[in-house]
């Protein structure tokens, strides 16, 4: 299995929620999501949005068109 419960998890892909950093709090492994608690929050996310804080990584924060940027939201890479 990819996560354990407290693992801390970076959201990989979504919206504007990509780079929230949270703990697996629960894992349904049948669904093959976890239950991560976000400051304030507790959601269900799929494993495959979900990346471990300790694989190094990079967020790119968005860069608005009017200043020649590449879009809205912000993008996760690993290093």
């Amino acid at each position: 299995m990819k996560f354990k419960i407290g693992d801390e998890v970076v959201r990989s892909k979504g919206d504007y929620v990509v780079g929230r950093i949270g703990n697996v709090i629960e894992i349904d492994a049948e669904k093959q999501r976890a239950r991560v608690q976000w400051v304030g929050v507790k959601t269900w996310c799929k494993f495959d949005v979900l990346e471990l804080t300790s694989i190094p990584y990079e967020i790119i924060e968005p860069i608005y068109p009017n200043n020649g940027g590449r879009g809205r939201f912000p993008i996760y890479r690993k290093k």
